[in-house]
């Protein structure tokens, strides 16, 4: 799973992330933004994104099944 996530919600976004190892987080050029992307099981995406929605974050993901390598990805807006 892939998400642009603004710093006021980075550490939320990532407490909220089951993860096997610790997420990769990258600032992105607009410096009031970080990438997030981190390994997640296929059945917990439908409970992860309600959940990140919560948080709060206006930010947008992608979510690519390791099955499905050919297919493109699923693509998304958090809006609050």
């Amino acid at each position: 799973m892939k998400l642009n996530v603004p710093g006021q919600y980075l550490q939320a976004v990532l407490d909220a992330l089951p993860s096997m190892r610790a997420p990769t987080v990258s600032k992105l050029a607009d410096q009031a933004y970080y990438a997030v992307e981190t390994v997640v099981e296929r059945n917990v995406v439908n409970v992860l994104i309600p959940k990140l929605k919560s948080i709060g974050p206006r930010t947008s993901w992608s979510w690519r099944s390791p099955r499905s390598s050919s297919r493109p990805a699923v693509r998304g807006r958090f809006r609050r």
